[in-house]
């Protein structure tokens, strides 16, 4: 019987140190998560500039993170619907990602802004700019912020995202070529066609894109 209760003793002293080691590790990672986010606002598409560039050989934009940097998508980003994704982009496991910013709104909200390449109709290299909401640390909702490319029209979006959770989105389809009766190229306009088109989001306090 005594045997039994020295054995139980420390068993239990065993689980308390574990537990303890656990939660300061968990402190650790909190106390450095927090140290990660920052509060640049308004945080805008220039923002993001330094993390892409046009290849005028390939004729596209292509992201310039650090591959070792890089993260593949997992599971869950895959599941939720992207709102604002207007050429339906649908980004896979094989597709790589890079974390431009991490943005705390409060202590249950903070977003990520990624950005990644995909390929659209007609094989057009795209170039997305994505926010992604967490709310208590899960995976919330996601926004498309940015899609640019260039084919028979050039395509982009600049955008603004506000301390006070607001969003503005600006979409431009730029068009410079000249075409006939048959559809075919006659060459690129003296003045390119533009429409801009503007949409305004609200990030909740449950972690979610509202649009205006």
């Amino acid at each position: 019987m005594k045997y039994f209760i020295i054995c139980a003793t420390m068993i239990l002293f065993s689980c308390i140190e574990s537990n303890g080691k656990k939660q300061v590790q968990q402190k650790k990672e909190i106390i450095q998560k927090s140290s990660e986010m920052n509060e640049i606002f308004p945080y805008t598409d220039k923002n993001v500039g330094e993390f892409y560039t046009f290849s005028t050989e390939q004729d596209r934009y292509i992201v310039t993170a650090d591959e070792k940097k890089m993260n593949n998508f997992q599971h869950d980003k895959l599941i939720l619907p992207i709102k604002e994704n207007d050429f339906e982009i649908i980004p896979t496991v094989k597709d790589k990602y890079a974390i431009t910013e991490t943005l705390s709104f409060s202590s249950s909200i903070f977003c990520k802004v990624i950005v990644y390449n995909t390929i659209g109709d007609n094989d057009t290299p795209i170039l997305n700019v994505q926010l992604d909401s967490y709310y208590n640390g899960q995976l919330r909702d996601q926004l498309l912020l940015d899609s640019r490319f260039t084919f028979e029209t050039e395509y982009y979006r600049t955008f603004v995202i506000n301390k006070d959770k607001s969003i503005k989105i600006n979409k431009f389809s730029v068009n410079k070529l000249e075409f006939n009766e048959a559809g075919d190229i006659l060459g690129e306009k003296k003045v390119a066609d533009t429409v801009k088109v503007t949409v305004d989001y609200k990030l909740t306090d449950e972690g979610y894109f509202k649009k205006l």
